[in-house]
């Protein structure tokens, strides 16, 4: 890694302890979402629509894995499979 690299690399970790505390709250509070929506709310409504758990926790892990599209293709697949063991575990 260059020189270059590292000091961009080290230019988004947060410095301070405004930059902390808020890299802090945005980490529980996109968890808590993701957590209390796509294996609560839509876990649920996917359930009372197909009829089957293991569909509701597909679909869920499907929206899950949609919702990391941001991020290279290989991560986004895996977060799909974290978010069906995710999914079945709260099942």
């Amino acid at each position: 890694m260059s020189a270059g690299e590292l000091h961009h690399l080290q230019s988004l970790v947060p410095n301070g302890v405004f930059e902390k505390a808020t890299w802090l709250v945005l980490s529980v509070s996109a968890a808590f979402r993701e957590e209390f929506i796509d294996r609560g709310y839509l876990q649920q409504q996917f359930h009372r629509l197909a009829g089957r758990l293991s569909t509701a926790v597909v679909l869920q892990a499907l929206v899950f894995g949609a919702a990391h599209l941001a991020l290279p293709r290989e991560i986004a697949v895996s977060v799909m499979f974290l978010g069906m063991l995710l999914g079945g575990l709260a099942a």
